[in-house]
């Protein structure tokens, strides 16, 4: 029948169904309604048959109400569900909420009802009505998975067939699935789910199926099933993780030589009775992590077990098999069999019992292969490298097997009719079987890794990877070592990265104190540092070891890049010296390979070497032209896509571009590389990337001659004709520049590299290619123009002060020009490199330059575009700053000849920018208190400034109560910018009261410790009394800062722990600042406020006075601008004016008198006699 014959059948059938009626003789009901399913279900699903989803919405619920009507005819059921199946799995047939209430309520009836014969045909109608519809299920959540629930009691059911329980399971796992909007079902639900699921992953055991591979594919579907419900993140929030992360560990391991999962007998527990891993010792499950010599599995011919008893005749002719084997320059001892003490309990099977002193000795695969009898071989047939690497892939082809593609042959899921049923066979459909549940548990707990705390889950570690080189568990490195497919192992290394993802936060704590002890033993108590250090050690030699061993090369990448995480997060500072050494060792051989791919995640995990911890001195001794470290290691790589590793002076160079001979070895392997321009281009592109991170933070291993060589490199590179290649050198050469210069600026007197030579650097960059990419703008290539102007923003102040005139100007030009292109990335680069020179000394001062900038921000400013007016405001703070430095430094001629009209659009559109975007916003208040703070009183006399002034006070106001902390210290700075003004009427304009209430409030009532002390920081700023305006608005400010004193002893917050005693510090410095220049009014009406407060405002002076004296300051403490001399100043002052200048007549000035008594008294006297001393001195 052709593919449009199929469609009118479709519609005729359809049509009949719609009009036919429940007649009062059953007979010729049932015969019609039978003919016309037998016609639909005839038709060829494969192709598109129904045109109108609508009519088989209809024809659905139509078929419903007749079969119900009709008796419940068994034989009708079973037919309308192979109907069901074709139009929802093969046709893709949406179901609305009216059909679906119809077909779950059928369905549901008739598992209750029906024949045990039709039970499972009625499931997978069940499962494809359910698929990724959960979120329209609410209503059948109880009668599905409630108490009593009918995929509850068949999951219940010890005697329910192998394909009715898989099918049921299939039920749970697809009411589970979250919908394409984005819905599921609710929690509830999928909390009944998951203990299901749960219970059912403890205490399903071979017993209850006919066979082995039955039992393993119920585990397989229940794992899928388990899977849907963790990739909604609810179970591992809701419960506890021990259970479930005890019952993933029992079938990790499912299928490997040596290991049988143990099987639980009580069902029906409760989730506190449940079997489970406690965290932070999780490593008490001691079994032998090398697989033994007598594989589970029976050889697959007589010819073959004919050659495997040769094979273990030889192995078996010394008595005991080695304990120790070196890989490399690696070694790893195998350790003896042992069991937990534990909850959860695992044994091994009998004949791996016989066999424990007879261990396979760790080897490359490539030799396991002719030495061991379970070869991978006999095994699968490798399948593409590229299809075992791609977890996603096979994260996806789960979720489909877990749908209604695999609901019309769910019972035979393992593809079983691809295997016989002779012994070799049923062998082959075991090892596939265990492999899928060795799959989907690294996928179940990649879940629960991706969904769970990171601070929980790191109790755990030690369930999954050991911490010491004797530990016998069986652990992650188990399946990354020893699984015999190259997706099994790709699989481990993915959950492994998963868990190296973000883990500095904790590794951080590490630390080895004394020597490294591989054993436990040899220590009475191991700290939970050295535990850390030990776990730290055991990730490198086990990953390491893993790369040696590793044959497949799309696995062997992923073993680099989860070595580069491990890299990142690893605390080399805390360690001893030796990891990195041992790393970079192994991976210097691999340099020379021939895939590309490996090659470049080589040079990503030896990027990540250069990045973490700089500058590490293991580092530079690794780098060193002539290193002994990582030259003396073994220098064959095995593999069919390796060469052997050459020196690298042997290394074919291009006449044009001579590395210098001191130049690092890795410098000089990346520079050879990327001149080879028939070289990967992902090689090539890696290798710069590299050189980028090598410059940033080991730039002062390089010699002048060796910047030199990089520059003329990367000059070279940025005519090649390939973009994101040229895009890469010119950021390679904006590296370069700006680490140099900082090299430079740190430690001029011994940089490598001096003032004249960067000089020169430039000079000759201003006359090659950079400045004709500048030229040439956006109309040629515009990523390569915007990371010019980028590169050409980090030349330095004290270089282009050295500059011609003639270079200077050409630079202004070009950025002045680029400031209007069109090409947003270039205009956005443009504004901030004139940001960055309005700051230079040289340029600064010239007005005009200064307002050409200022004309431009002022464009930028009212772009569209938010990265540009983000990047316009950075450097209108910059131009701010500009400003201010020059009336700092008394530069009267400039403050004359800078237009006023245009501070006052500068003024403006930092108020309008203070209401912008977030990133906007943090800038704009910054640029507010910086003009606030420049304008002269001959400016507020000109018409529009008062009022501006006062709506840029209000904007800083309402910046300093919301937005993001960012934001808000900056307008707290901002304030403090605005009281250094002696011009501005603080204290009698209206916004005076605004202004301190607002910081009030942040003082008082802000979470945020470090945006409370800007708060405080304004209040020490005023020169005058009368910035505080009259006796009420001082003394509420007053007791402001004494009730913040005393609430600094309640931090709500851990992280803010850290900032408590700097705000206190700022709190007393505030309030010793605001008594110097307290009258007798003011003392009189803050005389209840001092009685409540009187010993407590004396312990924290008295304890500020003893931190300023000492001079414990914190780094904090320098933010404010003021040293401990200072503030001990304002201590004394304060001393000097409640006992001199006030009269002692009131009882505050008493209570005052007392805080300001002993300490400062103390103060002043050793103040003096150093004073005394440095008289005599000179």
């Amino acid at each position: 029948m052709s593919y449009e014959d199929d469609k009118l059948c479709w519609k005729d059938a359809a049509r009949r169904i719609l009009i036919l009626q429940e007649s009062s003789s059953d007979g010729p009901f049932n015969s019609n309604l039978n003919v016309i399913l037998d016609e639909l279900n005839s038709l060829d699903y494969a192709t598109s048959v129904v045109d109108n989803e609508e009519s088989a919405l209809q024809v659905l619920c139509k078929c419903c109400t007749l079969i119900q009507s009709g008796g419940n005819d068994d034989f009708l059921s079973t037919k309308f569900c192979q109907l069901i199946v074709n139009l929802l799995a093969k046709q893709k047939v949406g179901l609305n909420q009216e059909t679906l209430n119809h077909l779950a309520s059928f369905l549901i009836n008739c598992i209750k009802i029906c024949k045990k014969w039709t039970v499972l045909n009625i499931l997978r109608a069940l499962g494809s009505t359910l698929y990724e519809n959960g979120s329209l299920c609410e209503q059948f959540g109880d009668r599905l998975l409630g108490k009593g629930g009918v995929l509850v009691d068949l999951c219940r059911d010890k005697s329910q067939e192998t394909d009715v329980l898989c099918s049921t399971i299939q039920c749970v796992a697809n009411i589970c699935m979250r919908s394409s909007n984005g819905l599921h079902l609710d929690d509830k639900f999928i909390a009944q789910a998951f203990n299901l699921l749960l219970d059912l992953l403890q205490t399903s055991n071979p017993n209850s199926c006919k066979t082995e591979i039955e039992h393993f594919r119920v585990i397989n579907a229940v794992l899928r099933a388990l899977l849907n419900v963790l990739v909604l993140g609810c179970s591992s929030q809701s419960y506890d993780l021990g259970p479930l992360l005890a019952a993933l560990k029992n079938y990790m391991f499912c299928g490997l030589p040596g290991y049988k999962p143990v099987y639980a007998e009580k069902r029906n527990q409760q989730p506190e009775d449940q079997p489970g891993i406690e965290p932070d010792d999780l490593s008490s499950v001691h079994l032998d992590t090398i697989p033994q010599k007598d594989r589970t599995y029976s050889a697959l011919s007589k010819k073959k077990k004919r050659r495997s008893n040769n094979k273990k005749s030889k192995q078996t002719a010394s008595p005991v098999a080695p304990k120790q084997t070196s890989v490399g320059s690696l070694s790893t001892e195998v350790p003896t069999q042992t069991f937990a003490a534990m909850n959860l309990h695992y044994s091994l099977s009998k004949e791996a019992g016989h066999q424990e002193d007879q261990c396979i000795s760790l080897r490359p695969r490539n030799m396991q292969r002719h030495t061991t009898h379970y070869s991978r071989s006999n095994n699968f047939t490798q399948k593409k490298d590229s299809a075992a690497m791609n977890m996603n892939t096979l994260d996806r082809s789960g979720a489909e097997s877990s749908g209604y593609h695999s609901a019309s042959s769910l019972s035979n899921a393992s593809s079983d009719s691809e295997y016989s049923d002779s012994e070799a066979g049923q062998t082959a459909r075991l090892r596939s079987i265990t492999l899928k549940v060795r799959l989907n548990v690294l996928l179940c707990l990649q879940a629960v890794i991706k969904s769970t705390d990171k601070k929980v889950l790191f109790g755990y570690w030690s369930s999954f990877i050991p911490d010491n080189t004797m530990s016998a568990s069986w652990s992650l490195f188990t399946i990354i070592l020893k699984d015999p497919t190259p997706k099994g192992r790709a699989a481990g290394v993915t959950v492994l990265m998963d868990l190296l993802d973000g883990s500095r936060q904790f590794l951080v704590a590490a630390e080895e104190r004394e020597q490294h002890s591989s054993s436990p033993s040899s220590r009475p108590y191991t700290s939970f540092s050295a535990k850390l250090s030990g776990i730290v050690h055991e990730l490198h030699r086990c990953l390491l070891q893993a790369l040696v061993a590793e044959t497949s090369a799309t696995t062997k990448a992923q073993i680099l890049k989860c070595l580069s995480l491990l890299v990142l997060n690893s605390p080399y500072n805390r360690l001893k010296e030796g990891l990195v050494t041992k790393v970079v060792r192994q991976l210097r051989p691999l340099l020379f390979l021939k895939d590309p791919n490996l090659q470049t995640a080589v040079l990503s995990c030896l990027r990540m070497v250069v990045c973490v911890h700089t500058p590490l001195q293991e580092v530079v001794e690794i780098m060193r032209p002539t290193s002994e470290e990582i030259s003396t290691g073994n220098r064959t790589v095995s593999g069919n896509n390796s060469s052997s590793a050459h020196d690298i002076s042997s290394v074919y160079v291009k006449p044009d571009l001579q590395v210098p001979l001191e130049s690092p070895w890795l410098i000089n392997w990346c520079v050879n590389t990327i001149n080879r321009r028939e070289n990967s281009l992902v090689v090539r592109l890696e290798a710069l990337q590299f050189m980028g991170s090598f410059v940033k933070s080991y730039v002062f291993l390089l010699s002048s001659s060796v910047v030199e060589c990089l520059r003329s490199l990367a000059c070279s590179c940025l005519k090649d004709v390939d973009v994101p290649f040229t895009l890469s050198a010119m950021k390679f050469l904006e590296e370069i520049a700006r680490a140099v210069y900082a090299d430079f600026s740190s430690h001029a007197d011994r940089s490598a590299v001096s003032k004249e030579q960067i000089l020169q650097f430039w000079l000759k960059l201003m006359d090659g290619p950079l400045i004709t990419v500048i030229q040439e703008g956006s109309s040629v290539c515009a990523p390569s123009c915007s990371a010019a102007v980028d590169c050409l923003s980090n030349i330095g102040a004290v270089i282009f002060n050295e500059f011609p005139v003639h270079k200077r100007i050409l630079c202004i030009t070009l950025l002045l020009g680029l400031s209007n292109d069109e090409d947003k990335n270039v205009k956005a680069s443009s504004v901030r490199a004139l940001g960055v020179f309005v700051l230079y000394p040289c340029l600064r001062d010239d007005v005009l330059f200064v307002a050409d900038t200022a004309n431009a921000m002022l464009t930028a400013m009212a772009d569209p575009k938010i990265m540009i007016r983000m990047k316009a405001a950075w450097s209108l703070a910059n131009l701010s700053d500009s400003l201010v430095t020059n009336m700092s430094c008394g530069d009267t001629s400039f403050m004359e000849d800078f237009s006023d009209m245009l501070l006052l659009k500068l003024l403006n559109t930092s108020i309008t920018a203070a209401d912008d975007n977030e990133k906007v916003k943090s800038n704009a208040v910054r640029a507010l208190g910086n003009f606030l703070r420049y304008i002269r009183m001959s400016s507020l006399d000109k018409p529009g400034f008062v009022e501006a002034v006062e709506k840029a006070v209000q904007a800083l106001v309402r910046n300093v109560g919301s937005g993001l902390m960012k934001v808000r210290w900056n307008a707290c700075y901002a304030i403090g910018n605005v009281f250094r003004n002696a011009f501005l009427p603080i204290g009698t304009a209206p916004w005076t009261a605004e202004i301190f209430t607002g910081l009030e409030n942040v003082i008082r009532d802000c979470k945020n410790f470090k945006v409370r002390i800007n708060a405080v920081l304004p209040l020490s700023i005023p020169p005058e009394r009368r910035y505080y305006g009259g006796v009420t608005l001082y003394c509420r400010i007053f007791a402001t800062l004494i009730d913040a004193l005393k609430g600094t002893e309640k931090v709500t917050e851990f992280s803010e722990f850290k900032y408590r005693d700097h705000l206190r510090q700022q709190l007393c410095n505030s309030l010793c600042h605001m008594t110097q220049m307290m009258t007798e009014e003011d003392a009189s009406s803050l005389g209840s406020t001092l009685e409540d407060s009187h010993d407590a405002l004396k312990d924290y002076i008295a304890d500020y006075v003893r931190h300023l004296y000492t001079q414990e300051s914190s780094i904090e403490d320098q933010k404010d601008g003021n040293t401990a001399t200072e503030k001990l100043t304002a201590v004394q002052g304060a001393h000097r004016r409640v006992h001199g200048e006030l009269e002692a007549s009131t009882p505050a000035v008493k209570i005052l008198q007392d805080v300001f008594g002993e300490w400062t008294k103390a103060t002043e006297t050793k103040d003096e006699a150093r004073t005394t001393e440095e008289v005599k001195s000179e």
